[in-house]
């Protein structure tokens, strides 16, 4: 019989621990093919995102095309990309995909306090939330309330860095609890600075591109300023030699200013030339008063009486001119809005008050005490009702009727004014609103664009219906009062 030979504690160690070291020298060469592999799969999605960034400046694209990337990377059921203004503290999502969010859409701006972009703005780091229960941060990041509720349990928050300045932050969220790793991060932040540089590289763009508009826009409107400028400086002089000669240069001006398709520059040159107009139109008017105080008990003005039948007409052309002015200052004048509740019936005695109407003319005003109240500023609005209603009595050469009626519509107050003229025709109706455009020997064209800019300014609208000879009726859309 052999005895079997005892292996000793020492040895039986020494084997135990021989096992182990090649068991791990077999498992060795599997790991690193397996980090060898991540590895190039990372490095593979990584040029991948970069050549999708180099390909195009359609940014939408890059933004779907980046989010197919990442995924294949880092698993999410949300990802969201976002631009934040830090001077304004606000938050504005660009690309979201996956599963939605109550109250969140793209292109609306949220406020940064409260959530977990603030964070990330304090820190200028990655923010990782992961948590079954989100009572210990509801306090901290109330914005983040919603996103938990919509069920997730992981959420990572990677800023966007361009030239050292967070510019917005790349938002992962799973509905798993506590999914993510610090590699997932690490990795998060390797790609965040591929698409934060696609992002600046794309606001560059835009910002390029609205400084050439800009800059092209500036050049025009300085040429066509030049322009005026210099016929400004032509009427000036002139109006200082006579008064048929300041009318001329005004029709002059009217010419050129129609010529111009920049009305920005049309409102800058208003204000100066009607300022600048009323102090020589003031001295010749002051001159007229003068001359007729001299003439009046004078013997030549009893042989001569012409001379007061032509200082009269002097005086009628400055009046004339004066209006003149006055309209350019109101269309140059943008000037606030006094808006309170008003009677709709009040404000048009007041504008009817203003009105010398003659005897031909009947005025039918059907407007109810009862209608409700419109949020207007009532003196510019009276001036709106003055305007329409002076065009149509001077629309009907000889018997007519002006009818003045109102109707609730919805949220507004629809007032018209009606006329029984000569209408107005096809090729004119549409252009009756537009700055500069008249039909009649004085005047300007700026009464019934004023009016639209004031009922526009309100909320409101205005709108013209006619046929040659049956007519005008305009229809004045106001705001009603807020219950």
């Amino acid at each position: 019989m052999k005895t079997r030979k005892r292996i000793s504690k020492k040895a039986e160690e020494r084997y135990r621990r021989d096992a182990t070291e090649h068991k791990q020298g077999e498992e060795a060469p599997r790991e690193s093919e397996e980090t060898a592999g991540r590895l190039s799969q990372e490095n593979a999605v990584m040029a991948e995102i970069g050549r999708i960034i180099s390909s195009t400046l359609n940014i939408e694209e890059i933004y779907e095309r980046f989010s197919e990337e990442v995924q294949k990377l880092i698993p999410f059921d949300r990802i969201v990309i976002n631009i934040i203004n830090i001077e304004k503290a606000t938050v504005m999502n660009v690309y979201m995909a996956g599963k939605g969010i109550a109250g969140r859409k793209i292109g609306e701006i949220y406020p940064l306090e409260g959530s977990g972009n603030a964070e990330m703005v304090r820190t200028k780091s990655s923010i990782l939330i992961q948590t079954e229960d989100f009572n210990e941060y509801k306090d901290h990041f109330p914005m983040l309330l919603s996103t938990f509720q919509a069920g997730f349990r992981s959420i990572m928050d990677v800023p966007l860095f361009s030239k050292g300045q967070l510019i917005g932050g790349l938002l992962l969220r799973s509905f798993k609890p506590y999914v993510y790793t610090d590699k997932d991060v690490r990795l998060a932040e390797r790609v965040s600075s591929q698409i934060a540089g696609a992002i600046a590289n794309a606001q560059l763009f835009i910002e390029r591109k609205r400084a050439e508009e800009a800059l092209e826009k500036s050049v025009e409107e300085l040429r066509a300023f030049n322009e005026e400028l210099r016929a400004t400086e032509e009427e000036l002089r002139a109006s200082n030699e006579e008064l048929q000669a300041v009318n001329e240069d005004l029709k002059e001006a009217q010419e050129q200013l129609i010529r111009s398709e920049k009305l920005a520059a049309i409102g800058k040159l208003a204000g100066g030339v009607g300022h600048e107009l009323r102090n020589p139109l003031g001295a010749i008017k002051n001159a007229v008063y003068y001359i007729r105080g001299k003439l009046i008990n004078s013997e030549l003005a009893k042989t001569e009486p012409r001379i007061i039948e032509f200082l009269d007409i002097v005086d009628d052309e400055i009046s004339c001119s004066n209006k003149i002015i006055t309209d350019l200052l109101n269309f140059s004048r943008v000037g606030k809005l006094a808006v309170s509740p008003a009677k709709i019936r009040k404000v048009m005695e007041a504008a009817l008050s203003y009105l010398t109407v003659p005897e031909n003319i009947e005025v039918i005003n059907t407007l109810d005490a009862n209608l409700p109240e419109v949020e207007i500023d009532a003196d510019q609005i009276r001036q709106v009702l003055v305007n329409i209603a002076t065009n149509a009595i001077q629309a009907m050469s000889e018997r007519g009727k002006l009818t003045i009626d109102a109707r609730r519509v919805d949220k507004f107050l629809e007032v018209t004014i009606s006329d029984t003229g000569d209408g107005i025709s096809e090729d004119v109706i549409g252009k009756i609103f537009d700055p500069l455009f008249t039909t009649r020997a004085k005047g300007i064209g700026l009464g019934l664009a004023v009016c639209k800019s004031i009922i526009e300014r309100h909320g409101g609208a205005i709108e013209v219906e006619s046929k040659v000879g049956e007519g005008a009726t305009f229809t004045v859309r106001l705001p009603l009062k807020a219950n």
